[in-house]
């Protein structure tokens, strides 16, 4: 969980997952090394860092991460959403 800004300043707690994702097939990394489409059997990285540690060790190209957003359920918030940032 993630202590995030929202609108007019108050923070809220927010889920942050981080994937990574082929661009061509749209399907993420698992923890074996293989792929799938179902982002919940997807590896979660912890951060940034071992997002790129991954990439560079298992010689992935043609990748993105996934910011995947969830808002703690409870809050009052509209939905979770996606960033996605090219590796």
């Amino acid at each position: 969980m993630e202590r995030v800004k929202g609108h007019g300043g108050s923070r809220r707690l927010v889920d942050v997952k981080r994937l990574i994702r082929q661009k061509e097939t749209r399907k993420f990394l698992k923890s074996d090394g293989g792929w799938t489409t179902d982002a919940c059997e997807a590896r979660l990285f912890e951060g940034l860092r071992a997002v790129v540690a991954s990439k560079q060790k298992l010689d992935l190209t043609g990748v993105e991460l996934v910011l995947m957003i969830e808002d703690t359920p409870g809050e009052d918030t509209p939905d979770d959403y996606q960033v996605v940032i090219p590796l």
